[in-house]
């Protein structure tokens, strides 16, 4: 597959869009929890790194605003990208912050992990001919808690 110039107006797109949700859910996280947005990174690793005054801690977070979730039931998680791991395979987040409309569901990295392992499916069909992923049911909203617990 060659990529076209509709391919990289779409990843611009989804840039622009997927920082919006970055930005909105560092304002979540603190006005919920009080933690302090550090910075926003463009890479693999994670999205946002917060600061936890009450830990003095730092803390990863990987962000995804899934637009379909209310209709599928479902969390899309890619596991690669034009033909190389991304996404789950190669995140370094802590957290992973799923949106759709106004729900948030918050779940640590590890136990995405096992949630995909156990509850997925994966989905062989090609998002944009370049991305693999599994899809899983919605998280319930008892993941929050385990965030509190450890924020």
């Amino acid at each position: 597959y060659t990529p076209t110039m509709h391919d990289h107006n779409n990843f611009i797109d989804n840039l622009e869009f997927g920082n919006k949700a970055e930005r909105r859910t560092a304002k979540l996280l603190h006005a919920t929890y009080n933690l302090l947005t550090i910075s926003f990174n463009n890479d693999h690793r994670y999205d946002i790194l917060m600061h936890s005054p009450r830990l003095n801690k730092r803390i990863t977070f990987e962000v995804k605003d899934d637009t379909r979730t209310k209709e599928t039931g479902n969390i899309v998680v890619e596991h690669e990208s034009w033909g190389k791991p991304s996404g789950i395979t190669t995140t370094e987040a802590d957290y992973w912050v799923f949106s759709h409309h106004s729900t948030y569901h918050i779940i640590e990295t590890p136990a995405l992990k096992s949630l995909i392992s156990t509850n997925s499916h994966f989905d062989n069909r090609q998002m944009q001919h370049t991305d693999y992923f599994f899809t899983v049911p919605v998280i319930a909203r008892a993941s929050v808690a385990t965030l509190e617990a450890t924020i």
